[in-house]
């Protein structure tokens, strides 16, 4: 037989004629025989290894004429070397019975593996063993022969190594240990992807199980139909009547047992067909309200679509507003920056007016002490005019006295001479005495005029002191407001900021406000998608419900067509009780006689009576079981259509849910939009009446600037003269009116006019 030795080339050794001993393969008692040549340790091995007895029965052929040698050897020293060598030799058992276990055909492999280990367990036999040595040897020999492999046992170390289950190669190990993993997990990838294909291959086995199942119903119930006429075409050839057969009467009651199941599910059909048509008109009314839904979200669609424009439009708006904001707030800045320059300008001429009125103070202190000194003059002037009258008196009492003696002593001539010069002298002291009385009045004019002018001079002073505190009490109003409009600066600068925070919330706002009105956008189209979905939905739901409807008509159509076939084989069993009644009765009559109302029918005829019957009645189940399957498939497609409309129902409700949503989110953002807009219009007003209030305090202190006043004397007379810085002078109601009211300058100017025409006539007099 040829060989493989372990460098894997072929050898080929003959085997001695008296060793060779073929057994037949189609021997019947071979596996027996071997069963029983087989020693008692290799049966306890075949137990340990959980393997029965039968599986030696399916040993190959060369097996046994491998082991056939042994028991066939004339050698009994030989036989019991083969039997040591089976005894010790227990991987060379395994293996023959792993090989027969299998249905091996060969034990030529086995051999070249366990060549080296069969020589080794032969040694170690050999050694445990002494007393049998030799004959174990020869055994070992004799048991072998043709096995003997002279080659060396291992080529290399590495080859030992891997042999013995030891690694040298690490890295290649590791490799091939990666390649492995890899190869398993490919494995279990393409596993877990045939699962599904498993599992709906179950499926259909399973579909295909029940189907056979079915099948199986149906022909175990065909071949008890056929057994039960079979039954009965015996008993009706033994003569037995309807009426004592046990077949007939279960006939009878299974037919009967159908005939009920029949009406039973007529009925329960048309409470099927009646739940159907009510879940027609629910889904009629429920179409029409998704319809009207379907409308309504259209609509809302639209108006959403008319809010996003009016949004566009609205920011637009509130863009441009924002701009007129930005714009206003640098008109404030340069009124701001305006009013600071003013109010420092006012400061200066209120500065220059206030020592211009310290001036006119003095110089009217000066003209009071004048006026007294003119007043003291008039009182002594007077007092002289007193003293002098009283001097003249008594000068002319003491004249006229004189005059008196001397005209006594004299004569009349000296008389009249000196009366004469006395008239002269009196007339010319009256004349003085006249001129001294209107020097007098005119003196007593002065002093009633100094005196009022000395009034006026006071009032003057007072309304000139008045006007001082007026003034000292406009420059602390002017102060305060200083304070207040710095403080209203520092506000409107805290506001300025504030706006421009506002205004850059408004921009994130605004810059968001695209986003959401896209998105707005965007759900109202997918608003629009979700309406035209329903839309196809409620189509396909309404296509389903018709073809459920012509499914329900159809269904009524083949209830109607089942129940003629009832009635048909109702009919047909009327038919079969009455030929059973006839075959009765002409068994009856063939026991007792002719009779002329019996009529007798051979048995073919009677056969094919009952055959067209049993024909009729499978017909009849037939076309039952097809229109019970019709309904079926009716309910089937009804409950889907039903199923599908909920679906459609839930998508439409999710869509309105979704719709709602995005309203509600447009909404929102409107009412944002216009709380923005309510806000910036708020600021705008806020804004523009503070500008006003600060425009109404600027023109209130600043704008009303009192020209410097410059009294300049020319001939002994004061006159005032009046400048105005600016060219344009803002009248305003404020608490500095009283310094700028015409009617008071002009009394003003008429009193120091009445006031130098006075000192100049008391110049001119004096002169």
């Amino acid at each position: 037989m040829e060989l493989l030795d372990s460098n894997g080339h072929g050898e080929t050794r003959a085997q001695g004629a008296e060793n060779i001993a073929p057994v037949s393969a189609n021997s019947p008692d071979t596996s027996s025989e071997m069963q029983g040549k087989l020693p008692h340790s290799l049966t306890e091995h075949q137990e340990e290894m959980g393997s029965p007895a039968g599986h030696a029965g399916s040993l190959s052929p060369k097996i046994v004429s491998h082991i056939e040698p042994a028991r066939a050897s004339d050698d009994p020293s030989k036989d019991e070397g083969r039997h040591a060598a089976l005894l010790t030799d227990k991987s060379g058992v395994e293996i023959i019975y792993e090989n027969g276990f299998t249905g091996a055909s060969s034990i030529i492999p086995a051999a070249e593996m366990k060549s080296e280990e069969d020589n080794m367990y032969c040694r170690n036999n050999v050694a445990v063993t002494p007393t049998k040595k030799v004959e174990s040897v020869k055994g070992c020999e004799g048991s072998h022969t043709g096995l003997v492999d002279t080659s060396a046992p291992f080529e290399s170390v590495k080859q030992a190594v891997t042999k013995f289950g030891g690694i040298v190669d690490w890295k290649a190990y590791r490799a091939r240990s990666l390649e492995r993993r890899r190869v398993m997990q490919l494995e279990l990838e393409k596993v877990q992807q045939e699962i599904p294909q498993f599992k709906e291959d179950w499926e259909t086995a399973e579909v295909a199980k029940a189907h056979v199942i079915e099948e199986l119903e149906r022909t175990t119930r065909l071949v008890d139909e056929l057994k039960h006429e079979l039954l009965r075409a015996q008993e009706m050839e033994q003569g037995i009547d309807d009426e004592a057969s046990v077949i007939a009467q279960t006939q009878l009651a299974v037919a009967k047992e159908r005939h009920e199941k029949a009406v039973e599910e007529l009925e329960l059909l048309k409470e099927e067909l009646r739940s159907t048509h009510e879940q027609y008109a629910v889904l009629a009314t429920e179409r029409d309200v998704a319809v009207k839904r379907a409308k309504e979200v259209v609509r809302a669609a639209k108006d959403t679509e008319k809010q996003v424009e009016e949004l566009t439009l609205e920011l637009i708006a509130s863009k441009e507003s924002l701009e007129s904001a930005h714009a206003s707030h640098h008109e404030v800045e340069e009124h701001r920056l305006g009013a600071a320059l003013a109010k420092e300008q006012d400061f200066l001429a209120w500065d220059k007016e206030l020592q211009e009125a310290q001036e006119e103070l003095n110089q009217l202190h000066e003209q009071i002490a004048s006026k007294t000194n003119v007043e003291a003059e008039a009182v002594e002037n007077e007092r002289k005019l007193l003293s002098l009258k009283s001097e003249l008196a008594a000068y002319v009492e003491d004249k006229l006295n004189e005059e008196a003696g001397m005209l006594q002593q004299q004569g009349s001539d000296e008389e009249k001479e000196i009366s004469r010069s006395i008239k002269q002298a009196l007339a010319s002291k009256r004349k003085e005495l006249a001129e001294l009385k209107g020097k007098l009045e005119n003196a007593r004019n002065e002093a009633n005029l100094v005196r009022v002018t000395a009034e006026s001079l006071s009032s003057e002073l007072d309304r000139e002191k008045a006007s001082l505190a007026a003034l000292q009490q406009s420059e602390g109003m002017a102060s305060i407001t200083v304070s207040s409009l710095e403080a209203e600066l520092d506000r409107t600068e805290q506001e300025i900021e504030m706006v421009h925070k506002k205004e850059a919330e408004a921009r994130e706002k605004m810059a968001e406000l695209p986003r959401m009105l896209q998105r707005a956008a965007q759900e109202a189209e997918d608003a629009k998608m979700a309406a035209h979905s329903a839309q196809e939905e409620l189509r396909k739901a309404k296509e389903e419900v018709e073809r459920a409807k012509a499914s329900a008509t159809t269904a009524g159509t083949r209830l109607r067509a089942v129940s003629k076939e009832i009635e048909a084989s109702k009919a047909s069993e009327r038919l079969a009780i009455a030929a059973a009644q006839a075959m009765q009765e002409s068994e009856d009559t063939g026991s007792t006689g002719a009779s002329p109302r019996v009529v007798t029918l051979p048995v073919s005829e009677y056969h094919a009576l009952s055959e067209k019957v049993h024909e009729a009645e499978e017909l009849a189940n037939e076309r039952v079981a097809v229109a019970l399957a019709q309904v079926e498939l009716a309910k089937v497609s009804e409950s889907r259509s039903l199923e599908r409309l909920q679906e459609a129902s839930k998508e439409t409700e999710k869509k309105k849910s979704d719709l709602r949503i995005a309203l509600e989110r447009a909404e929102r953002a409107n009412e944002g939009k216009l709380g923005a807009e309510r806000e910036l219009r708020r600021w705008r007003a806020e804004h523009v009446q503070r500008r006003k209030a600060h425009e109404a305090a600027q023109h209130a202190v600043s704008p009303v600037r009192t020209p410097p006043r410059m009294f300049v004397q020319q001939k002994g007379s004061y006159l005032e003269g009046n400048e105005l810085r600016d060219p344009k002078v803002h009248k305003s109601t404020g608490s500095m009116d009283q310094f700028v009211s015409d009617k008071k300058s002009r009394k003003k100017k008429s009193f120091l006019t009445q006031l130098s025409t006075l000192l100049s006539r008391k110049t001119h007099a004096q002169t």
